[in-house]
């Protein structure tokens, strides 16, 4: 499903040290990465962890933000059932992230975006609320003297997608299946 969500191009794989990071996604250039001291300790922990990965891979081709909270959100619910589908006790951040989301969505949202702030939110705020914080996301990188262009551009992206129609739709049709998931898994994980 992956290769397919990236236009049947394979999907690179890197394993490599990420220096504490257990996996990312980097969108801007399309490759997974997997942190090499994970994968050799704790191999199923791995594979939850490349789980989370690729539910970013098909995430970013569904037209939200490329820096929605939602998507790891999503994406942690998912690595947190795999982990418990294969007998892997949650570490740290997980069991937080299961506790806070036992609280339920709001808990759960609040206590992500503290781990991750900067990122776009639409759960319990609006459309106008997270183009704003992408305009200014814009306007800082446009001023900043060592600003990404590639940064820059995906931040313009977003921007663009949020004042369309069709993105502005795609974006509370996510964050709708995502509140959706967040209460079916409370508890759960």
């Amino acid at each position: 499903r992956a290769e397919k969500a990236m236009g049947g191009r394979p999907l690179p794989l890197q394993v490599r040290d990420l220096r504490g990071n257990l996996g990312e996604y980097d969108y801007m250039a399309g490759v997974l990465r997997v942190d090499r001291a994970h994968l050799e300790r704790d191999p199923k922990g791995a594979a939850a962890t490349l789980v989370h990965e690729l539910v970013h891979v098909l995430q970013h081709r569904q037209g939200v933000p490329a820096e929605a909270l939602e998507m790891e959100l999503e994406a942690h619910i998912v690595s947190m059932a795999v982990s418990r589908e294969l007998g892997v006790p949650l570490g740290g951040f997980e069991t937080a992230a299961a506790e806070a989301l036992a609280r339920g969505p709001k808990a759960y949202a609040d206590w992500m975006a503290g781990q991750l702030p900067g990122k776009v939110r639409l759960l319990d705020s609006d459309l106008a609320a997270a183009e704003e914080q992408l305009e200014m996301e814009v306007d800082d990188l446009e001023n900043a003297p060592r600003a990404s262009a590639e940064r820059l551009d995906w931040a313009r992206s977003d921007l663009a997608l949020l004042k369309s129609r069709k993105g502005r739709a795609a974006y509370r049709a996510f964050a709708d299946r995502v509140l959706r998931l967040i209460r079916e898994n409370r508890g759960k994980v």
